[in-house]
This record gives structure tokens, C-alpha cells and sequence, in this order.
């Protein structure tokens, strides 16, 4: 038997061994960079892994669309894991404070949607059918705005957060019980039992992407990178970096259910070398470039819409798919969305702090 001294001891032992850990960060700027990868996947997704959604002359790589479809859109994951990440250390978590975070969210969909309801309307001679479109209001459909499910999902989400918050400090054990496996059962009952399927529908994706948002909390809140980072501070951060997304992108291959834990492995992969000290100039650039366009990954997610819309994309595709070459086609897709996003971000400060929202 262990006596109370010996077992004092190592009481002491263990909470010195945990209070050495280094507390892992994840800056703000290395968030934006995370989101600018994830609305690149995101974009390439969309682009180059769903062939029937292009029209005209450009010819989809069958292959890449076959291979890739599945393990791009881990970038959801990702997006989904930051915002538990930083839901962690936001200091204001009242309920007037979740709302007006859910408000501001979606007046920046709002004004895309009506920007874009314009334009289809004006230029592109579409007749909206308003029965049709009243649920988009509320991102709850997606006959116009193709990719607004987020919408509804973050703000139900966050809600959620405020809920079980308090649950998650308490432990480790309580956290992993609380903010996974019961939201995921009680998301799968619900979606068994709802029979309308705009409900149905937005209750999966909180069953697949609440999680992640869960995990990104537990993953702050208990310092598991910092754990991580003790036994891998130590390897080369770019080789980390591509065992990260090939061991991402293989595993989501073949099983696409474990985004909360497929999207740590490429979030930790990502910061870990965004923070190296050995970062040669091309990357220091092409980190300075994400930064940029995960600053503006929301509303690029909105606008792109309107590429592979009904109503839009007759118009759009010809100017964004004008090569042969995927990589131009890319890059003339982002630096347009960009630009668009920019301006759109400009009106939506405006907007918010004239609204007190900012």
C-alpha cells in the first residue's frame, strides 16, 4: 500500500510535470493563415473536385476531382476547429454577447446575398422565386447562396458553446463527455426523429462539424498541443507540416467521419510551422499571402457562390475558368474573389459600426 506521504508525492510530481509544459499559442496571425489554407481548399474543392458544376470549354482533371473531392474538404474541419479555438479565450461569453457575435455574422451574409441577388437579377436576367429564396434569408437553403449552410450551423453552434462552456473547464474527461459524445448522440437521435429536412439537414452538419468545434476548445483549454509539442518540438517543421496533411488527406480518404480528429493534426501541422525560426523566404511570402486572404475567408466563402450558382455562374464561369490551366484558373479565382471580398469588407465595418456592431 502507498502511504499519504508517498502518495502526496506523487501528486506533487505529476503537477510539476504538467506545469512544465509550455502553454501552446495560436496567434492571431497564424489563425489567418490557417483560414487563408482552408478557404484554398476550400476554392479547389469547389473548383476542381465536382466536374458537373462547370460549364463551357474547361476540362476537369477526372482523376485529381476522383482522388481529392473527399480529403479537401477537411477545410470545413478547420474553419470549425478555429472557432472553438478561439471561442476558449474570448473573454466576453454572455448570451448578448454570443447574438451580437451571431448578428454580425449574419448581416455579412446578408449583404453579400443581396449583392449577388442584384447582379443575378440585373445582369443575369434571373427571376427569383421568393417562396424559394425566404429560407436563404436565414442560410437554411441553397438554391442561390450554394454553399450558406455555414451560416446557420455557426450560429446554432455557438449557442451550443454557451451552453456546455461551463461543462468543458471543469475536466478533461468532463470536456471530451460534454462537448463530444453527447452533442454527437444527441444531433443523431434528432436527426433520426426530424422529418423536415431543412432541420434535418442543418442538425448533420452539426453532428459532423460540432465536434471539431468542441475539440478545438478542449485542444486550448488543456494545453493538448503543448503536450503534443513536447515530443515533437524537435522535428524538422516542415516535415511535420507534410506528414500533417498527407496523414489528413489519406485517413479522410477513407473515412470522412473523424473531421474533429483529422482537423487538430493539420491545424497543429500548419501553426507549428508558421512559428518555425528556420522559415525560408518563399514561405515567410507565402504565409504573408495566406495571412491576407484568411482575413478575408469569410466573405470569400459567401462570393464564391456565385461561380457555380444557377442563376450566376453562366455568366461568371467564362471569366474564371478561361485556361486550360487549373493553376491560372486557380489564381485568377482567388485574386478576383479577393479583390471583391475587399471592397465588401470596407461596407461591412461601415455597416456594423454604424449598427454598434464593430
Amino acid at each position: 500500500m502507498i502511504g499519504n506521504s508517498d502518495r502526496y508525492m506523487q501528486i506533487n510530481q505529476v503537477k510539476l510535470i504538467h506545469s512544465s509544459i509550455e502553454k501552446y499559442y495560436i496567434s492571431k496571425d497564424t489563425s489567418m493563415v490557417i483560414k487563408g489554407i482552408a478557404i484554398l481548399l476550400m476554392i479547389v474543392h469547389h473548383m476542381f473536385t465536382f466536374p458537373n458544376w462547370i460549364i463551357g470549354g474547361y476540362e476537369p482533371n477526372l482523376l485529381f476531382a476522383m482522388y481529392f473531392n473527399v480529403p479537401t474538404r477537411i477545410c470545413v474541419g478547420m474553419f470549425a476547429f478555429i472557432t472553438g479555438w478561439a471561442f476558449c479565450i474570448q473573454e466576453k461569453r454572455r448570451i448578448k454577447d454570443i447574438f451580437r457575435k451571431i448578428l454580425s455574422f449574419y448581416i455579412m451574409y446578408w449583404i453579400v446575398f443581396i449583392i449577388l441577388l442584384l447582379f443575378a437579377c440585373v445582369i443575369c436576367g434571373y427571376k427569383p422565386d421568393l417562396i424559394v429564396l425566404l429560407p436563404e434569408i436565414l442560410g437554411l437553403a441553397n438554391d442561390f447562396m450554394k454553399f450558406c449552410w455555414y451560416v446557420p450551423f455557426y450560429a446554432v453552434a455557438l449557442i451550443v458553446m454557451f451552453l456546455i462552456y461551463k461543462l468543458l473547464d471543469r475536466s478533461l474527461v468532463c470536456a471530451i463527455v460534454s462537448g463530444l459524445v453527447f452533442p454527437t448522440v444527441l444531433f443523431l437521435v434528432l436527426e433520426m426523429v426530424i422529418s423536415f429536412k431543412i432541420l434535418a439537414d442543418l442538425v448533420n452538419d452539426l453532428k459532423h462539424y460540432f465536434p471539431c468545434i468542441a475539440v478545438g476548445y478542449i485542444c486550448n483549454k488543456y494545453n493538448i498541443f503543448g503536450v503534443i509539442h513536447r515530443y515533437t518540438y524537435r522535428i524538422n517543421q516542415s516535415i511535420l507540416f507534410a506528414v500533417a496533411f498527407a496523414l489528413t488527406f489519406a485517413s479522410r480518404y477513407y473515412i470522412r467521419a473523424f473531421d474533429f480528429i483529422y482537423s487538430p493534426i493539420i491545424v497543429y501541422g500548419i501553426a507549428n510551422l508558421c512559428d518555425s525560426k528556420y522559415r525560408c523566404k518563399m514561405i515567410l511570402t507565402l504565409q504573408m499571402v495566406l495571412k491576407k486572404l484568411g482575413m478575408q475567408a469569410t466573405n470569400i466563402w459567401f462570393i464564391h457562390c456565385a461561380i457555380f450558382c444557377n442563376a450566376t455562374r453562366t455568366y461568371i464561369q467564362p471569366y474564371i475558368y478561361l485556361s486550360s490551366n487549373a493553376l491560372i484558373n486557380l489564381l485568377v479565382a482567388m485574386f478576383s474573389l479577393y479583390v471583391c471580398s475587399s471592397i465588401l469588407t470596407v461596407l461591412d465595418k461601415c455597416i456594423l459600426r454604424k449598427i454598434g456592431l464593430n
